[in-house]
């Protein structure tokens, strides 16, 4: 399928006045994350939906590279962060739901989540989540949160560049060639209702227990995180605090201590 197939079948599906008005579906690019931002500068505003079938420049957390392939989905989302801005970061856990949701909806496997941004499979990483909170973005300059969710619908990443890829591996989809645009269209379909859900506690609370539910850090899987000072943090989860935080469980002496880790990367291997 190549990029018009694409943006066509999507234009028939997405719901009026939802994500994806205006849609943005290109062959390749260097980033959906700064092609986002660049139409933002240019007048766009939530709303705005920048697809690639390949990203050359494509990156993870604190600056990492995301393998994309040809054949996977990568795009990024333009949304209104929620009233109260200090919990925008909920919309990052939206958007792990919205593709959990997209990838079984397509026939595909139920995906895991790995806090604090990753999708799995038999040990895995089958996609992976991008937040950036921008103080101005589009018209009237009035905030706007960017998210960016890869998934490897299509190709391998190991056999494109095995030594960026790392533990990446591609989502087995019965159908694969189908799988592109059923899982666009359900994730577009999702992630409004997830954004909008979290925003209010009582959405949050049931986004919170979906996500618990989802994270093999809520029962007792082992865990190694680097804090952003480098420390790493060895232990078994026990589970997803009320704001976000991983807790864990690190052996120190009889029975040891829990830690809150409120920001960090999931090391793996």
């Amino acid at each position: 399928m190549d990029a018009e197939e694409l943006e066509r079948a999507l234009a028939g599906a997405l719901a009026p006045g939802g994500l994806g008005r205006p849609l943005v579906v290109l062959p390749t690019c260097g980033s959906t994350m700064d092609e986002a931002r660049a139409r933002l500068a240019d007048g766009a505003g939530p709303g705005l939906v920048v697809i690639a079938l390949e990203q050359t420049s494509g990156r993870g957390r604190h600056g990492r590279t995301f393998v994309s392939p040809r054949g996977g989905l990568y795009l990024t989302a333009a949304l209104k962060p929620p009233p109260d801005p200090s919990v925008a970061w909920r919309l990052g856990f939206a958007a792990a739901l919205a593709a959990r949701h997209a990838v079984t909806a397509a026939g595909g496997p139920e995906l895991g989540f790995e806090w604090p941004n990753d999708l799995v499979f038999g040990g895995h990483k089958m996609g992976g989540i991008l937040a950036e909170f921008l103080g101005r973005g589009g018209p009237g300059g009035g905030p706007i949160v960017l998210l960016g969710i890869g998934l490897n619908v299509g190709p391998d990443p190991r056999a494109i560049d095995p030594g960026k890829a790392g533990p990446a591996g591609p989502i087995p989809f019965p159908e694969p060639a189908r799988a592109l645009p059923a899982v666009a269209a359900a994730l577009l379909d999702a992630l409004g209702g997830w954004a909008e859900s979290v925003g209010a506690e009582a959405g949050w609370a049931g986004a919170l227990e979906s996500v618990r539910a989802a994270s093999a850090a809520s029962r007792g899987a082992p865990v190694r995180i680097q804090e952003p000072d480098g420390r790493v943090i060895d232990g078994v989860g026990e589970g997803i605090r009320d704001d976000g935080a991983l807790l864990v469980r690190i052996a120190e002496g009889a029975g040891g201590r829990v830690v809150a880790v409120r920001y960090g990367e999931r090391l793996w291997g």
